[in-house]
Protein backbone atom coordinates (compact mmCIF):
# COMPACT_ATOMS: atom_id res chain seq x y z
CA UNK A 1 0.00 0.00 0.00
CA UNK A 2 2.91 2.36 0.93
CA UNK A 3 4.57 1.43 -2.07
CA UNK A 4 1.37 2.11 -4.23
CA UNK A 5 0.72 5.66 -2.36
CA UNK A 6 4.28 6.48 -3.33
CA UNK A 7 4.12 5.84 -7.12
CA UNK A 8 1.20 7.58 -7.82
CA UNK A 9 1.26 10.99 -8.15
CA UNK A 10 -1.28 13.57 -6.21
CA UNK A 11 -4.55 14.47 -7.42
CA UNK A 12 -3.61 17.84 -7.91
CA UNK A 13 -1.58 17.15 -11.29
CA UNK A 14 -4.89 15.60 -13.03
CA UNK A 15 -6.99 18.44 -12.26
CA UNK A 16 -6.17 21.56 -14.53
CA UNK A 17 -7.68 24.59 -13.49
CA UNK A 18 -10.24 26.63 -15.77
CA UNK A 19 -9.19 29.08 -17.67
CA UNK A 20 -11.49 32.28 -17.15
CA UNK A 21 -12.23 34.88 -19.37
CA UNK A 22 -9.16 37.07 -18.74
CA UNK A 23 -6.96 39.58 -20.15
CA UNK A 24 -4.68 37.11 -21.52
CA UNK A 25 -7.39 34.92 -23.52
CA UNK A 26 -8.26 38.55 -24.96
CA UNK A 27 -4.90 39.04 -25.58
CA UNK A 28 -4.69 35.80 -27.23
CA UNK A 29 -7.99 36.17 -28.96
CA UNK A 30 -6.46 39.30 -30.76
CA UNK A 31 -3.48 38.11 -31.37
CA UNK A 32 -4.93 34.88 -33.43
CA UNK A 33 -7.57 37.99 -35.32
CA UNK A 34 -4.96 40.31 -36.24
CA UNK A 35 -2.55 37.41 -37.47
CA UNK A 36 -5.85 35.93 -39.52
CA UNK A 37 -6.23 39.61 -40.91
CA UNK A 38 -2.97 39.95 -41.91
CA UNK A 39 -2.25 36.57 -43.38
CA UNK A 40 -5.66 36.76 -45.51
CA UNK A 41 -4.71 40.82 -46.71
CA UNK A 42 -1.47 39.84 -47.80
CA UNK A 43 -2.75 36.78 -49.48
CA UNK A 44 -5.60 38.27 -51.38
CA UNK A 45 -3.87 41.28 -52.23
CA UNK A 46 -0.62 38.65 -53.79
CA UNK A 47 -3.02 37.38 -56.23
CA UNK A 48 -5.48 39.88 -57.07
CA UNK A 49 -3.38 42.74 -56.54
CA UNK A 50 -6.49 44.96 -55.22
CA UNK A 51 -6.36 46.47 -51.79
CA UNK A 52 -10.23 47.11 -51.47
CA UNK A 53 -10.43 42.87 -51.47
CA UNK A 54 -7.67 42.07 -49.96
CA UNK A 55 -9.04 43.96 -47.30
CA UNK A 56 -12.52 42.11 -47.51
CA UNK A 57 -10.27 38.99 -47.53
CA UNK A 58 -8.87 39.72 -44.47
CA UNK A 59 -12.02 40.90 -42.54
CA UNK A 60 -13.74 37.35 -43.64
CA UNK A 61 -10.56 35.54 -42.57
CA UNK A 62 -10.94 36.87 -38.95
CA UNK A 63 -14.11 35.18 -37.62
CA UNK A 64 -13.12 32.21 -39.33
CA UNK A 65 -10.16 31.78 -37.58
CA UNK A 66 -11.81 32.68 -34.38
CA UNK A 67 -14.28 30.02 -34.89
CA UNK A 68 -11.76 27.71 -35.55
CA UNK A 69 -9.88 28.89 -32.25
CA UNK A 70 -13.51 28.24 -30.41
CA UNK A 71 -14.21 25.01 -31.75
CA UNK A 72 -10.45 23.57 -31.13
CA UNK A 73 -10.58 25.51 -27.41
CA UNK A 74 -13.92 23.42 -26.48
CA UNK A 75 -12.71 19.88 -28.45
CA UNK A 76 -9.53 20.27 -25.99
CA UNK A 77 -11.90 21.42 -23.06
CA UNK A 78 -13.97 18.29 -23.34
CA UNK A 79 -11.02 16.19 -23.94
CA UNK A 80 -9.41 17.36 -20.46
CA UNK A 81 -13.14 16.89 -19.01
CA UNK A 82 -12.77 13.63 -20.21
CA UNK A 83 -9.37 13.05 -18.56
CA UNK A 84 -10.20 14.59 -15.54
CA UNK A 85 -13.03 12.13 -14.89
CA UNK A 86 -11.17 9.33 -15.43
CA UNK A 87 -8.71 10.43 -12.89
CA UNK A 88 -10.76 10.84 -10.58
CA UNK A 89 -12.52 7.61 -11.06
CA UNK A 90 -8.71 5.98 -10.77
CA UNK A 91 -8.24 7.79 -7.86
CA UNK A 92 -11.29 6.57 -6.47
CA UNK A 93 -10.56 3.26 -7.15
CA UNK A 94 -7.18 3.44 -5.74
CA UNK A 95 -9.00 5.26 -2.34
CA UNK A 96 -11.15 1.91 -2.16
CA UNK A 97 -8.09 0.28 -2.70
CA UNK A 98 -6.10 1.75 0.13
CA UNK A 99 -8.77 1.35 2.53
CA UNK A 100 -9.21 -2.30 1.82
CA UNK A 101 -5.58 -2.81 2.51
CA UNK A 102 -5.70 -0.83 5.70
CA UNK A 103 -8.31 -3.33 7.00
CA UNK A 104 -6.61 -6.19 5.51
CA UNK A 105 -3.24 -4.80 7.37
CA UNK A 106 -5.42 -4.29 10.41
CA UNK A 107 -6.93 -8.14 10.58
CA UNK A 108 -3.45 -9.44 10.21
CA UNK A 109 -2.58 -7.40 12.64
CA UNK A 110 -5.38 -8.80 14.82
CA UNK A 111 -4.45 -12.50 13.83
CA UNK A 112 -0.78 -12.34 14.49
CA UNK A 113 -1.71 -10.88 18.14
CA UNK A 114 -3.90 -13.83 18.45
CA UNK A 115 -1.19 -15.91 16.99
CA UNK A 116 1.22 -14.53 19.62
CA UNK A 117 -1.31 -15.31 22.84
CA UNK A 118 -1.81 -18.65 21.07
CA UNK A 119 2.24 -19.44 20.94
CA UNK A 120 2.99 -17.89 24.04
CA UNK A 121 0.04 -20.07 26.23
CA UNK A 122 1.31 -23.06 24.23
CA UNK A 123 4.66 -22.43 25.13
CA UNK A 124 3.75 -22.01 28.88
CA UNK A 125 1.60 -25.76 28.65
CA UNK A 126 4.91 -27.23 27.13
CA UNK A 127 6.69 -25.55 29.86
CA UNK A 128 4.40 -27.18 32.36
CA UNK A 129 4.64 -30.81 30.63
CA UNK A 130 8.30 -30.42 30.35
CA UNK A 131 8.01 -29.97 34.38
CA UNK A 132 5.46 -33.29 34.79
CA UNK A 133 7.84 -34.81 32.86
CA UNK A 134 10.99 -34.02 34.89
CA UNK A 135 9.03 -35.09 37.83
CA UNK A 136 8.04 -38.27 36.58
CA UNK A 137 11.26 -39.03 35.77
CA UNK A 138 12.55 -38.63 39.38
CA UNK A 139 9.87 -40.58 40.74
CA UNK A 140 11.19 -43.40 38.04
CA UNK A 141 14.24 -43.01 39.24
CA UNK A 142 13.40 -43.25 42.71
CA UNK A 143 11.18 -46.28 42.08
CA UNK A 144 14.20 -48.16 40.18
CA UNK A 145 16.35 -47.52 43.26
CA UNK A 146 13.79 -49.22 45.51
CA UNK A 147 13.03 -51.82 43.21
CA UNK A 148 16.79 -52.50 42.81
CA UNK A 149 17.46 -52.33 47.17
CA UNK A 150 14.29 -54.23 47.36
CA UNK A 151 15.90 -56.87 45.09
CA UNK A 152 18.84 -56.96 46.64
CA UNK A 153 17.65 -57.46 50.29
CA UNK A 154 15.00 -60.45 48.69
CA UNK A 155 18.19 -62.45 47.27
CA UNK A 156 19.57 -62.29 50.47
CA UNK A 157 17.09 -63.18 52.48
CA UNK A 158 16.74 -66.20 49.54
CA UNK A 159 20.22 -67.44 50.60
CA UNK A 160 19.50 -67.01 54.00
CA UNK A 161 16.01 -69.05 53.84
CA UNK A 162 18.51 -71.50 52.05
CA UNK A 163 21.09 -71.75 54.38
CA UNK A 164 18.75 -72.30 57.21
CA UNK A 165 16.73 -75.23 54.94
CA UNK A 166 20.12 -76.67 55.13
CA UNK A 167 20.43 -76.39 58.41
CA UNK A 168 16.53 -77.67 59.14
CA UNK A 169 18.12 -80.82 56.60
CA UNK A 170 21.00 -81.97 58.05
CA UNK A 171 19.01 -81.37 61.85
CA UNK A 172 16.29 -83.58 61.36
CA UNK A 173 18.83 -86.15 59.52
CA UNK A 174 20.58 -86.28 62.37
CA UNK A 175 17.68 -85.93 64.75
CA UNK A 176 16.30 -89.51 62.72
CA UNK A 177 19.51 -91.24 63.21
CA UNK A 178 19.43 -90.82 66.64
CA UNK A 179 16.37 -92.03 66.59
CA UNK A 180 16.68 -94.93 64.71
CA UNK A 181 18.66 -97.73 66.91
CA UNK A 182 21.59 -99.90 65.60
CA UNK A 183 21.03 -103.48 64.80
CA UNK A 184 23.23 -104.84 67.12
CA UNK A 185 24.13 -102.39 69.82
CA UNK A 186 26.37 -103.02 72.66
CA UNK A 187 24.76 -102.83 76.21
CA UNK A 188 26.87 -100.15 77.52
CA UNK A 189 26.86 -98.38 74.80
CA UNK A 190 23.08 -98.41 74.20
CA UNK A 191 23.35 -97.38 78.33
CA UNK A 192 25.67 -94.40 77.75
CA UNK A 193 23.36 -93.03 74.76
CA UNK A 194 22.34 -89.14 75.67
CA UNK A 195 19.21 -88.93 77.13
CA UNK A 196 18.69 -85.61 76.02
CA UNK A 197 20.43 -84.88 72.99
CA UNK A 198 17.12 -85.69 70.83
CA UNK A 199 14.88 -82.92 72.76
CA UNK A 200 18.02 -80.54 72.10
CA UNK A 201 18.05 -81.38 68.29
CA UNK A 202 13.73 -80.85 67.83
CA UNK A 203 14.58 -77.25 69.84
CA UNK A 204 16.89 -76.18 67.53
CA UNK A 205 15.41 -77.70 64.33
CA UNK A 206 11.84 -75.95 65.48
CA UNK A 207 13.82 -73.15 66.12
CA UNK A 208 15.39 -72.57 62.77
CA UNK A 209 12.01 -73.38 61.09
CA UNK A 210 10.71 -70.39 62.67
CA UNK A 211 13.10 -68.37 61.61
CA UNK A 212 13.07 -69.56 58.25
CA UNK A 213 9.26 -68.88 58.32
CA UNK A 214 10.17 -65.58 59.83
CA UNK A 215 12.17 -65.31 56.60
CA UNK A 216 9.45 -66.27 54.09
CA UNK A 217 7.29 -64.18 55.71
CA UNK A 218 9.61 -60.93 55.12
CA UNK A 219 10.59 -62.56 51.48
CA UNK A 220 6.72 -62.34 50.76
CA UNK A 221 6.23 -58.95 52.05
CA UNK A 222 9.41 -57.86 49.50
CA UNK A 223 7.77 -59.48 47.07
CA UNK A 224 4.49 -57.19 47.79
CA UNK A 225 6.51 -54.37 47.80
CA UNK A 226 8.18 -55.14 44.45
CA UNK A 227 5.03 -56.02 42.61
CA UNK A 228 3.76 -52.86 44.24
CA UNK A 229 6.87 -50.78 43.44
CA UNK A 230 6.59 -52.26 39.51
CA UNK A 231 3.21 -51.38 38.82
CA UNK A 232 3.87 -47.71 39.61
CA UNK A 233 6.77 -47.92 37.81
CA UNK A 234 4.65 -49.25 34.60
CA UNK A 235 1.68 -46.22 35.27
CA UNK A 236 4.45 -43.89 35.47
CA UNK A 237 6.15 -44.81 32.23
CA UNK A 238 2.30 -44.70 30.48
CA UNK A 239 1.89 -41.19 31.89
CA UNK A 240 5.26 -40.19 30.52
CA UNK A 241 4.49 -41.55 27.09
CA UNK A 242 1.26 -39.73 26.93
CA UNK A 243 3.08 -36.60 28.40
CA UNK A 244 5.78 -36.77 25.76
CA UNK A 245 2.72 -37.30 22.93
CA UNK A 246 1.38 -33.97 24.43
CA UNK A 247 4.40 -32.36 23.97
CA UNK A 248 5.33 -33.72 20.27
CA UNK A 249 1.85 -32.55 18.93
CA UNK A 250 2.26 -28.67 21.01
CA UNK A 251 5.58 -28.38 19.00
CA UNK A 252 4.03 -29.57 16.08
CA UNK A 253 1.37 -26.85 16.29
CA UNK A 254 3.86 -24.42 17.06
CA UNK A 255 5.83 -24.42 13.74
CA UNK A 256 5.90 -25.54 10.57
CA UNK A 257 8.14 -27.13 9.41
CA UNK A 258 10.36 -28.28 13.03
CA UNK A 259 13.36 -26.74 14.36
CA UNK A 260 16.18 -29.13 15.53
CA UNK A 261 15.57 -28.37 19.09
CA UNK A 262 12.25 -29.67 19.44
CA UNK A 263 13.18 -33.10 20.32
CA UNK A 264 13.80 -32.80 23.41
CA UNK A 265 13.26 -36.32 25.60
CA UNK A 266 14.03 -39.63 23.23
CA UNK A 267 10.89 -41.66 22.44
CA UNK A 268 10.53 -43.43 25.72
CA UNK A 269 9.82 -46.88 24.36
CA UNK A 270 12.67 -47.77 21.22
CA UNK A 271 13.79 -51.23 19.91
CA UNK A 272 11.37 -53.52 22.62
CA UNK A 273 10.52 -55.30 19.21
CA UNK A 274 11.91 -58.80 20.21
CA UNK A 275 14.63 -60.46 18.03
CA UNK A 276 13.34 -61.69 14.99
CA UNK A 277 14.31 -65.52 14.81
CA UNK A 278 14.46 -67.29 10.80
CA UNK A 279 14.90 -70.18 9.56
CA UNK A 280 18.67 -68.78 8.32
CA UNK A 281 19.65 -67.94 11.98
CA UNK A 282 18.45 -71.25 13.80
CA UNK A 283 21.20 -73.28 14.99
CA UNK A 284 20.94 -77.38 15.40
CA UNK A 285 23.24 -76.84 18.85
CA UNK A 286 20.81 -74.92 20.61
CA UNK A 287 18.04 -76.25 22.84
CA UNK A 288 14.57 -75.24 22.83
CA UNK A 289 14.39 -73.48 26.10
CA UNK A 290 17.04 -71.47 24.49
CA UNK A 291 15.35 -70.65 21.47
CA UNK A 292 12.22 -69.86 23.48
CA UNK A 293 14.26 -67.11 25.44
CA UNK A 294 15.44 -65.63 22.61
CA UNK A 295 12.10 -65.05 20.87
CA UNK A 296 11.11 -63.23 24.31
CA UNK A 297 13.71 -61.11 24.47
CA UNK A 298 13.59 -57.57 23.27
CA UNK A 299 15.86 -56.43 20.70
CA UNK A 300 16.97 -53.40 23.93
CA UNK A 301 17.83 -56.59 26.31
CA UNK A 302 19.90 -58.13 23.86
CA UNK A 303 22.30 -55.31 23.57
CA UNK A 304 22.60 -55.63 26.98
CA UNK A 305 23.36 -59.49 26.68
CA UNK A 306 25.54 -58.69 23.98
CA UNK A 307 27.51 -56.04 26.17
CA UNK A 308 27.96 -57.95 28.93
CA UNK A 309 29.49 -61.13 27.18
CA UNK A 310 31.58 -58.86 24.03
CA UNK A 311 32.89 -55.79 26.68
CA UNK A 312 34.83 -56.14 29.58
CA UNK A 313 33.17 -53.10 30.53
CA UNK A 314 29.73 -52.85 29.98
CA UNK A 315 27.89 -50.58 32.46
CA UNK A 316 28.43 -47.22 29.45
CA UNK A 317 25.99 -49.53 27.30
CA UNK A 318 24.30 -50.70 30.63
CA UNK A 319 23.34 -46.88 31.20
CA UNK A 320 22.63 -45.95 28.23
CA UNK A 321 20.00 -48.24 27.41
CA UNK A 322 18.23 -48.16 30.57
CA UNK A 323 18.01 -44.32 29.84
CA UNK A 324 16.84 -44.56 27.03
CA UNK A 325 14.20 -46.61 28.21
CA UNK A 326 13.33 -44.93 31.34
CA UNK A 327 14.89 -47.46 34.01
CA UNK A 328 18.09 -49.16 35.55
CA UNK A 329 20.79 -51.35 34.40
CA UNK A 330 19.80 -53.31 37.38
CA UNK A 331 16.09 -53.75 36.89
CA UNK A 332 17.39 -54.57 33.14
CA UNK A 333 19.13 -57.17 34.05
CA UNK A 334 16.82 -58.66 36.64
CA UNK A 335 14.31 -58.91 33.88
CA UNK A 336 16.68 -60.49 31.55
CA UNK A 337 17.28 -63.19 34.11
CA UNK A 338 13.54 -63.41 34.88
CA UNK A 339 12.94 -64.07 31.49
CA UNK A 340 15.83 -66.63 31.56
CA UNK A 341 14.23 -68.33 34.97
CA UNK A 342 11.03 -68.58 32.80
CA UNK A 343 12.42 -69.98 29.95
CA UNK A 344 15.79 -72.30 30.54
CA UNK A 345 14.78 -72.56 34.53
CA UNK A 346 18.08 -70.68 36.10
CA UNK A 347 19.54 -67.13 36.30
CA UNK A 348 22.36 -66.00 33.66
CA UNK A 349 23.68 -62.59 34.66
CA UNK A 350 25.26 -62.45 37.92
CA UNK A 351 24.74 -58.72 38.94
CA UNK A 352 27.90 -56.59 39.85
CA UNK A 353 28.65 -54.90 42.82
CA UNK A 354 30.28 -51.32 42.96
CA UNK A 355 33.36 -51.29 40.29
CA UNK A 356 33.01 -54.95 39.30
CA UNK A 357 30.68 -55.51 36.06
CA UNK A 358 27.95 -57.86 35.44
CA UNK A 359 28.88 -60.76 34.15
CA UNK A 360 27.48 -64.16 32.83
CA UNK A 361 27.43 -67.19 35.29
CA UNK A 362 29.96 -69.54 33.97
CA UNK A 363 27.66 -72.66 33.63
CA UNK A 364 25.31 -70.80 31.21
CA UNK A 365 28.73 -68.46 29.34
CA UNK A 366 29.24 -71.14 26.38
CA UNK A 367 25.60 -71.09 25.92
CA UNK A 368 24.86 -67.33 25.83
CA UNK A 369 27.84 -66.96 23.83
CA UNK A 370 26.66 -69.61 21.04
CA UNK A 371 23.42 -67.67 21.18
CA UNK A 372 25.00 -64.19 20.57
CA UNK A 373 26.77 -65.92 17.27
CA UNK A 374 23.61 -67.55 16.21
CA UNK A 375 21.34 -64.24 16.73
CA UNK A 376 23.98 -61.81 15.97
Amino acid sequence: MVKQQLLLPPARSFVSRPRSPSGSNLQASLLLATIAFVVGFCLSLLMEQRWEKAAIVGLITIPAALCGAFITEKHRTYRVRATLAAAKNQIQILQQQGVRLHQSLRTMISEKQQASVTLSSLQTHLQHIQAEVLEKWELNEKLGWKLASLDQQKRQLEEQAQILQRQVQQLEKQARELKQPALHPPADSRKSLPEAAPPSLHAAARQLQSQVASLHSELTQLEGQILQRRRQKTQLEQEVVKLQAQKEQLEQGRSQPRSPAEVVLRPLVQSSRPVVIGPERSSPNLSEEWVSFMQQLPSHEYRVLKAIVRQEQPQSVLKQVAEEHLTMPELLIDTINERAIDAIGDVIIEPGAGATPPKIAEEHLAAVRQVITAYP
